[in-house]
């Protein structure tokens, strides 16, 4: 069985999340002319952010900008009743950064209830007057493993703030990944994170290799050939609570030929709003602000999201403007690229909760 590539180890006790014929499915039911808007609608709700992780790709960009309620409404209206499947907040900043969740929260029950909600976060905001459960799931991005960590990642202690808030999320039971960039510090402090993470009831761990997303830099190397942390896992109690560990540091979609086109773009699977009103066709393509295929600002969300008028989604790639590998959809494009089969019946897999 394939498995969607991360270059990271994944710990899960569900293998079927990870399989890249869920990706197939979607692809090819966009072949088949089945869809007619993205699948996954991505939004950064704000550019404000509680903190300036080390890794973190938008620091830099940050406009402190953020969405009106007003806007939020005329999205989701533009989405009810058509097949985007997933609406995923994310950033820019942080999520639950944004003051307006009650009414975000509302505005979603009248207009898209049907629709799966996720979002991405440092978890150390959280807003006290919402109902976690109402949000599908949670990628819960993990600086460190105590006060001193916290400190030493994101120069300040972060840490109460971080457990206090994931005991709320787990006590809601709502489901959640806990997310981690596998760098040299990750390396140096395998076990005591392991260690951290044996307290909850993470769905998905996945330790993700460190990339410079903006400079298309090579994935740190180290973490191919150390074999110290396979040791460590392989002692570790924390094999006894996940029941699967997939480790795709090495999978050979990355090393095996290029990809030359962007099949999620061209097919008009994915579309993401920044915090400015900003579309863009992929994710990567956020890196400069000219990529950009207009704003909602201006023109009605509809006019970007359909896909009758494929050319706004293609010019990035026929441009050449987009650092390829920079993005979770070089890895989708990989697979297929390498694996996609036309007239291949791939119904039997659910329709996946993101893209």
């Amino acid at each position: 069985m394939d498995y969607i590539p991360h270059e990271s180890l994944i710990f899960t006790n569900n293998v079927e999340e990870f399989c890249t014929i869920k990706v197939l499915r979607v692809y090819d039911s966009a072949v088949k002319k089945e869809l007619d808007y993205p699948h996954e609608l991505e939004i950064h709700l704000t550019g404000n952010c509680p903190s300036r992780c080390k890794e973190c790709s938008y620091a830099s960009r940050r406009k402190g900008q953020t969405i009106g309620l007003d806007k939020l409404e005329e999205i989701f209206s533009s989405i009810a009743g058509t097949n985007v499947h997933t609406v995923f907040f994310s950033g820019g900043g942080d999520p639950f950064a944004y003051p307006h969740w009650k009414e975000l929260l509302e505005l979603r029950d009248n207009y898209i209830p049907d629709k799966t909600i996720g979002l991405s976060t440092s978890l150390l905001m959280l807003p006290s007057d919402i109902d976690l459960s109402k949000i599908d799931f949670y990628q819960i991005h993990v600086s460190g493993y105590d006060k001193a960590s916290y400190v030493d990642q994101i120069s300040f202690n972060g840490f109460d703030r971080l457990y206090s808030n994931l005991l709320k999320v787990e006590e809601s039971g709502a489901k959640y990944v806990l997310k981690l960039i596998f760098n040299d510090y990750v390396y140096e402090h395998f076990t005591q994170y392991l260690d951290f993470f044996m307290q909850f009831n993470a769905t998905n761990l996945v330790f993700k290799c460190e990339q410079n997303f903006l400079e298309n830099e090579e994935i740190v190397s180290d973490v191919k050939t150390e074999n110290i942390y396979l040791d460590i896992l392989n002692s570790h109690p924390i094999k006894e609570k996940y029941s699967i560990i997939i480790d795709n540091r090495i999978d050979k979609l990355f090393y095996k030929g290029d990809v030359n086109e962007c099949h999620i773009v061209q097919k008009g699977l994915y579309c993401l709003i920044r915090e400015d009103g900003a579309v863009y066709p992929c994710i990567a393509s956020t890196y400069d602000a000219d990529n950009s295929i207009g704003n909602i600002n201006d023109n009605p969300l509809h006019t970007f999201l359909n896909r009758g008028n494929l050319d706004k989604y293609n010019n990035i790639m026929l441009k050449g403007a987009c650092p390829l590998k920079a993005c979770r959809h070089y890895r989708l494009n990989k697979t297929i690229q390498g694996e996609y089969v036309e007239g291949k019946d791939y119904s039997h897999i659910p329709i996946p909760d993101l893209l």
